[in-house]
C-alpha cells in the first residue's frame, strides 16, 4: 500500500513540474508576443497604415492573431477576422489546387498547356526559334513563371471590374494579343498571366468553376471561413487605401476583377491564413484534414528556378539563400507577405498600397519573425525616391511655369530684337525641351515606377497627378513657343 502511495504521489509531482514548466515556458514567451504588438503598431504609425492583421505559427497551432487599425473610413476595427485581399499571396492557392489535380492524376507538370486548353493562344514571334515556342509552354513552366509570357499580359484586366462566368476565360483568351519574351524554360519572368492561365487550366479539369474549387476543396477542409474568391460572397471586406502625398486615403471603388482571382484576389484573414500556414508546415495536414500529400509540399516549397542573388521561385514560393520560403503581394490598395522559417509561420496583410514603401513594408514579417527568436528587428528608413520623385517633378513644373510666363510676356510684347538669330534659335530650342518633357514625362512615368499607367493610376494617384500636371504644362509651352515662332515668320515675310 505504501508503495502504490509513493507511486502515486511521484506521479502527481512529476506532473506537477511539468505543469510548471509549460507554464513558465508559456509566460516566458508572452515577452516576446508583446513585443511583436509594439513593433506592429509603431511600423503602422510610422508608415501611416490603417490597418493590418497579423499571424503566428508555430509547429501545429496558432498562437498569436490579431487585427489593428481600421478597416475603412468608417472607423471599424480591424480584428484577425476581417477579410482583406492578399495580392501575390493569393498565387499559393491557385499553385495548390494544380498539385491537388497532379495528385487525382487529371493534371502532369511537364504536359504542354495545350493539352488542357486547346485555345489557348500567344502571337508567334518571328525572332525566336521555333516562332511558335509558346507552344512548348508547360504547366511547370507557370507555376514557376519561366514561360515567357510578359508581364503586362497579366495586368491588363486591373482596371475591369467584370464578373461575369467567363472572366477568366476571356482574361486567358486575351493573351493571344502578346508575343514571349523568351523561349520557355530558359529564365525566370514574373506575370500574372501564368497563374491566370493555371485558374483557367484548374477551372477546365475539374469542371467546375475556379472559386467553387478552391472553396470546395481548400478553403473548406482548412476551415477558412472568411475567406473569398468572389465579391458577391465576401462579407465585411476591409476597405483599400492608397497615399496621396504620404496620407492613406480610402479607395473603397479600385475594381476588384474576377479574371484576378487566381493570381493576386483571394480575400482571407489572419485567422484563416492561420490555418493555411499549419498545413504548408505540415505536410499538407489541417487537424483530420490531408489537402495534399507530404510529397506534393515538398515538391511545392522545392521544385524551383533561379531568380537573382541566390534566391530561387517555387510553385507560389520564393525561397532564400537559407532555405526559407515566402511570397509578398500587392495589389493596388493592399499589401501582404508570408513565410516560413523552420517550425515557425507568420502572414500580415494591410489595407494599403505600397507605393514606394514596398521595402519597407517587407520588413515586417521578417521582424515579426527576428523577435520571434529574440533579435532586434531591421529598421530600414523608407525607400526615399518617392520622396525624390515628387520633389523633382514639383522642380520641372515650377521651371515651366517660369518659361511659361516669361514666353508668354514676350508673345504678347513684339520686339525686334526677335527678329535676330540667337533669338529665333532660342525659341527653337525652347520648343525642342517642351517637346521632349512632354514626350520624356509621360513615357518615363511608369518606367521609373516599375508600372504601366493603369496601375500607376491605382496605386500611385499622386504620381500620376503630377506626371499629367507636367506633361500639360509641357503642351502649353510648345503652344506658346511654336505662337512665337509663328509670329517671327509673319513678320519677316511681310
Amino acid at each position: 500500500m505504501r508503495n502504490l502511495f509513493t507511486f502515486i504521489l511521484g506521479v502527481l509531482i512529476i506532473t506537477l513540474l511539468l505543469t510548471i514548466s509549460a507554464s513558465a515556458s508559456s509566460s516566458a514567451s508572452q515577452p516576446e508576443l508583446k513585443k511583436v504588438d509594439n513593433y506592429i503598431r509603431a511600423e503602422m504609425e510610422e508608415l501611416n497604415v490603417p490597418g493590418l492583421e497579423a499571424v503566428i505559427v508555430h509547429d501545429d497551432k496558432v498562437v498569436y492573431a490579431k487585427g489593428f487599425g481600421v478597416a475603412d473610413a468608417s472607423g471599424r476595427a480591424v480584428t484577425e477576422h476581417t477579410p482583406m485581399i492578399l495580392g501575390s499571396v493569393s498565387k499559393g492557392f491557385t499553385a495548390l489546387a494544380i498539385m491537388q489535380l497532379v495528385e487525382a492524376g487529371k493534371v502532369d507538370l511537364d504536359t504542354p498547356v495545350l493539352t488542357y486548353l486547346p485555345t489557348f493562344r500567344l502571337t508567334n514571334n518571328p525572332d525566336m526559334d521555333p516562332p511558335d515556342a509558346w507552344t512548348q509552354i508547360t504547366v511547370r513552366h507557370l507555376l514557376n513563371h519561366t514561360s515567357g509570357i510578359p508581364e503586362y499580359a497579366g495586368a491588363n484586366s486591373f482596371m475591369s471590374n467584370y464578373a461575369g462566368d467567363d472572366a477568366l476565360e476571356k482574361q486567358v483568351a486575351s493573351f493571344a494579343d502578346f508575343k514571349l519574351i523568351h523561349i520557355p524554360g530558359v529564365s525566370f519572368a514574373y506575370s500574372n498571366a501564368n497563374y491566370q492561365t493555371l485558374g483557367m487550366i484548374v477551372q477546365t479539369v475539374s469542371g467546375e468553376p475556379f472559386e467553387a474549387y478552391v472553396k470546395t476543396h481548400i478553403f473548406e477542409p482548412l476551415q477558412m471561413q472568411n475567406s473569398y474568391l468572389l465579391v458577391s460572397d465576401a462579407k465585411e471586406v476591409a476597405s483599400g487605401y492608397r497615399f496621396f502625398f504620404g496620407m492613406p486615403m480610402a479607395s473603397p471603388n479600385v475594381p476588384t476583377p474576377r479574371s484576378d482571382a487566381p493570381s493576386a484576389f483571394v480575400m482571407s484573414n489572419a485567422e484563416d491564413m492561420g490555418h493555411y500556414l499549419i498545413a504548408q508546415m505540415n505536410g499538407g495536414k489541417y487537424g483530420d484534414m490531408q489537402i495534399l500529400s507530404p510529397q506534393g509540399i515538398d515538391e511545392m516549397h522545392s521544385s524551383s528556378v533561379d531568380i537573382d542573388n541566390g534566391y530561387k521561385y517555387a510553385f507560389a514560393w520564393a525561397i532564400d539563400p537559407e532555405g526559407n520560403i515566402s511570397h509578398n503581394g500587392e495589389t493596388p490598395t493592399f499589401t501582404s507577405g508570408i513565410r516560413i522559417e523552420g517550425d515557425w509561420g507568420v502572414f500580415v496583410v494591410r489595407n494599403i498600397a505600397a507605393n514606394q514603401r514596398e521595402q519597407r513594408l517587407d520588413e515586417i514579417v521578417p521582424g515579426i519573425l527576428s523577435i520571434l527568436r529574440g533579435e532586434e528587428p531591421v529598421q530600414n528608413t523608407v525607400d526615399p525616391s518617392f520622396r525624390r520623385i515628387v520633389i523633382g517633378l514639383a522642380v520641372i513644373m515650377i521651371l515651366q511655369v517660369i518659361e511659361i510666363a516669361s514666353a508668354w510676356r514676350k508673345l504678347s510684347k513684339y520686339e525686334a530684337a526677335q527678329r535676330s538669330v540667337r533669338s529665333v534659335a532660342g525659341m527653337v530650342v525652347g520648343l525642342l525641351i517642351f517637346i521632349l518633357l512632354a514626350v520624356g514625362l509621360w513615357y518615363a512615368g511608369p518606367v521609373s515606377n516599375h508600372r504601366n499607367f493603369v496601375v500607376l493610376f491605382q496605386s500611385a494617384p499622386d504620381q500620376l497627378l503630377l506626371l499629367g500636371v507636367n506633361v500639360l504644362l509641357a503642351l502649353v509651352g510648345v503652344v506658346v513657343q511654336a505662337t512665337r515662332l509663328s509670329r517671327i515668320k509673319r513678320s519677316i515675310t511681310s
